[in-house]
This record gives C-alpha cells, sequence and structure tokens, in this order.
C-alpha cells in the first residue's frame, strides 16, 4: 500500500504538470510558468464554486460578495451589512 505522501504526489501530478527539478531550481529564484489542468478540476467547477461561495459567505460574511442572477455589466455591486 503506498504512503499518504505517495498518494498526494500521485494525485498532485494528474493536476500539476510541471517538473520536479524545474520547479525546485526556479521556485523563489525567478518566474516561471505552472502547466495544469485545474479547469478540469471538479472543485474548479461552477457548482463547486457558488457551494464555496455560499459557505463562504455564511461563515465569513464580510468577506465576500457574489451575484448569480442576470447582472449588467455596469451594475453596481449593492452594499450588504
Amino acid at each position: 500500500m503506498a504512503s499518504s505522501v505517495e498518494d498526494k504526489n500521485e494525485a498532485t501530478g494528474r493536476w500539476i504538470k510541471i517538473d520536479a527539478g524545474e520547479f525546485r531550481q526556479k521556485l523563489n529564484h525567478t518566474s516561471f510558468a505552472v502547466p495544469h489542468e485545474l479547469a478540469s478540476h471538479p472543485l474548479f467547477q461552477l457548482p463547486a464554486l457558488m457551494e464555496l461561495a455560499k459557505r463562504t459567505r455564511k461563515q465569513r460574511p464580510g468577506d465576500i460578495y457574489y451575484n448569480n442572477g442576470d447582472i449588467g455589466v455596469g451594475q453596481k455591486m449593492k452594499k450588504h451589512g
């Protein structure tokens, strides 16, 4: 059976597509691209993001604002509180 570290690395490898050596060499030294597949991750799909927004708004109401209706381009955010 694989250790939890191996499981984590295996899971991360599916979403983050960077060479480990390049990452170690460039981290905190220079900018570099990090190719990824996060756009297809289930937690980045709209229903999951909306649930996160709802939970965050309940737990920390002053920290988030979202609109999920028919919003005009020039519409201003309403103050909540």
